[in-house]
C-alpha cells in the first residue's frame, strides 16, 4: 500500500502539499527519506540535482532538472539534494 501525501508531509518541515503532489526543498547535502511501499511514487527535480537511492537497488539515480524516476521497490528511499534541490513527490 503506497503513503498517502499527508503522511508523507510529517517528514520534513519545508513541504508545500495540494492534493496530487508534495513539493521538497532541501538545502545542500540535505536529505528526504521515505520508508515503506513507495512503489509507483513519481520523483521529479523541479530545480538542482537530487541523487536517488531506493533499497535493494544495486545503482543509484541522478536527477537534474526536469528528470523524474518512479520508484520500482519496496523498502527505504533517500533523496539527496546535490548542492540544492527542488524534489517533487507525486
Amino acid at each position: 500500500m503506497q503513503t498517502s501525501v499527508a503522511n508523507r508531509r510529517a517528514n520534513v518541515g519545508r513541504v508545500v502539499s495540494n492534493a496530487e503532489s508534495v513539493r521538497v526543498n532541501l538545502s545542500e547535502g540535505e536529505l528526504f527519506a521515505m520508508t515503506g511501499d513507495q512503489r509507483g511514487t513519481r520523483l521529479q527535480s523541479l530545480g538542482g540535482g537530487l541523487w536517488v537511492t531506493q533499497n535493494g537497488d544495486p545503482e543509484d539515480h541522478s536527477l537534474q532538472p526536469g528528470q523524474a524516476f518512479v520508484v520500482s521497490r519496496k523498502g527505504k528511499v533517500v533523496v539527496t539534494a546535490m548542492p540544492r534541490g527542488v524534489l517533487r513527490i507525486s
